[in-house]
């Protein structure tokens, strides 16, 4: 967590954080936008057949499809988000959480999306000495919140928005919405 305040951008540092923090998958993260975070309640308001959700078209109703995931942030989040807001530039690009602040290679007005961290979070490794994956940090953020209660491994699961059923069936315990 240090290391990540010291040798990292602000703009990667937080992308990490949210990584860590939410354990959302890639595409959830990367495709936020501001109009879905809904910063009174404190949740992000997932499209159902948004790409990441692991919801399949045809097993849904008209009405689920409508529908959209609430997935609770925390106030950490929200803070970092909130932030990023505030600076987010007038347009088509500012409507993306993680915009970027510069320009292309390409001679293009549109200001690009944050991508590909890698090469910021490269910085770290020789400090916590092993090279984190985004993925890493959804496994994290799972052992982390199965270590402070084991016994929400259900919650948990469906925060990661896994399957109520295929938990379930794991857990040998009945199904439920």
């Amino acid at each position: 967590w240090a290391a990540t305040d010291q040798l990292m951008s602000p703009w990667w540092r937080d992308l990490w954080r949210v990584y860590l923090c939410t354990g959302l998958r890639d595409k959830l993260v990367m495709d936020m936008r501001f109009d879905q975070i809904d910063f009174e309640r404190g949740v992000y308001l997932i499209e159902p057949l948004a790409r990441g959700a692991k919801r399949r078209r045809k097993k849904l109703s008209q009405d689920e499809r409508k529908r959209p995931i609430e997935m609770p942030l925390s106030s950490y989040v929200l803070g970092i988000l909130k932030k990023r807001q505030m600076f987010a530039p007038k347009g088509p690009a500012g409507e993306w959480v993680w915009y970027s602040t510069e320009t292309t290679r390409r001679k293009t007005k549109e200001l690009p999306r944050l991508t590909d961290p890698r090469s910021s979070w490269q910085r770290t490794t020789p400090v916590i000495g092993y090279w984190l994956y985004k993925h890493d940090l959804r496994r994290s953020f799972a052992s982390l919140a199965a270590t402070v209660d084991p016994s929400a491994v259900l919650a948990l699961s469906l925060l990661m928005l896994h399957s109520s059923k295929t938990v379930s069936k794991a857990l040998g315990v009945p199904q439920i919405t």
